[in-house]
């Protein structure tokens, strides 16, 4: 737990991977402009058996030590791609491997 986080129940609950529940891996700290206070910390899945193995987070950790409630509806979602946007996506790929010198199969 970082060193001046108060509750160390909310900190126990936050650090844990959305997806598998298990302890995440502190790799960042970062602190807020003084306006603001506090700092986010960087957490990334420790789980090699987690389908989010490495993807990271943020948590928000107040003043006081206190962890903030996510708000509901702060999850990003994506439109699905149209084929002709999926096409001309697979030309950029082909495009930038060919400037690089990379081969297809690759």
């Amino acid at each position: 737990m970082p060193a001046d986080t108060g509750s160390n129940a909310d900190w126990e609950e936050a650090r844990r991977c959305p997806k598998c529940n298990q302890p995440g891996e502190e790799v960042a700290e970062r602190r807020l402009p003084e306006r603001h206070q506090g700092k986010v910390v960087t957490l990334a899945c420790a789980s090699r058996l987690c389908i989010q193995f490495g993807d990271r987070w943020i948590v928000q950790v107040k003043p006081d030590g206190t962890i903030p409630k996510r708000k509901a509806g702060t999850l990003k979602s994506f439109p699905d791609m149209t084929d002709r946007q999926i096409d001309y996506a697979k030309r950029d790929i082909a495009d930038a491997k060919r400037i690089m010198g990379i081969r297809e199969d690759q």
